[in-house]
């Protein structure tokens, strides 16, 4: 979980769900499309310098966020495409790591989720929407892990961001797959203009012991209060 230590640096690896989308970016009627958010195309999708601050009091996190994807590869006989986003925050207080990957098929659909070398299944095949509009959410599957101690629930919602923007915000939570007990959550929120593109990245890491991380790629973002 969290270590506290000094000279440290932060690695984190999320994921962002990839999915064929439309070509399209804002309609008239207020939708966003999210295909230049999901885009498969092989590389660098986003890069961003992120700076950030925790409850213990550190304001001095640097680092940068990269959202990428590898070449596609086979999985149970379906061709997938690979989807990272590798964030890496240097700070004096903690390090942390979280390293996954999403095996997406051509359709946009989650075949499976591999996290810190646990296989994690969905409980029902989804996928993230193609368009959006400010307000939408959904709760999209809770994914049941192979250690039988973890489970993790997948949900996204909307919000207006300003200027004709969104923030698209994706929360992923661990809950033990036993109790239900809450262990931790990292809310990643996507600032997407009326092109489709993303213009800030920001995220809130919190964890069952009152302890809270926050990154962006804002250096005006509010820091974190101090317990």
């Amino acid at each position: 979980m969290i270590k506290i230590i000094k000279s440290a640096g932060l690695t984190l690896t999320v994921l962002l769900l990839s999915a064929c989308g439309s070509n399209s970016d804002t309609s008239d009627n207020g939708t966003h499309s999210l295909a230049k958010l999901q885009s498969t195309a092989l590389g660098v999708v986003y890069y961003g310098d992120l700076t950030g601050s925790d409850s213990n009091g550190a304001t001095d996190f640097g680092g940068s966020i990269t959202i990428s994807n590898k070449a596609q590869t086979e999985f149970s006989g379906v061709m997938v495409t690979p989807r990272y986003i590798t964030i890496s925050v240097q700070g004096i207080f903690l390090v942390y790591g979280d390293v996954g990957e999403l095996f997406i098929d051509d359709s946009g659909y989650i075949l499976s989720l591999t996290q810190n070398g646990t296989l994690c299944t969905p409980a029902t095949l989804t996928r993230f929407p193609e368009t959006v509009k400010i307000g939408d959410e959904a709760m999209l599957s809770v994914f049941s892990c192979n250690n039988s101690i973890i489970s993790i629930e997948l949900s996204w919602k909307t919000e207006d961001a300003g200027n004709g923007n969104i923030n698209f915000i994706i929360t992923k939570t661990y809950s033990n797959s036993e109790t239900a007990l809450f262990l931790s959550s990292t809310q990643s929120s996507y600032t997407i203009n009326t092109s489709g593109n993303i213009v800030e990245f920001s995220a809130i890491f919190n964890t069952n012991d009152g302890y809270t991380l926050h990154y962006s790629t804002n250096p005006l973002a509010p820091k974190v209060p101090v317990n």
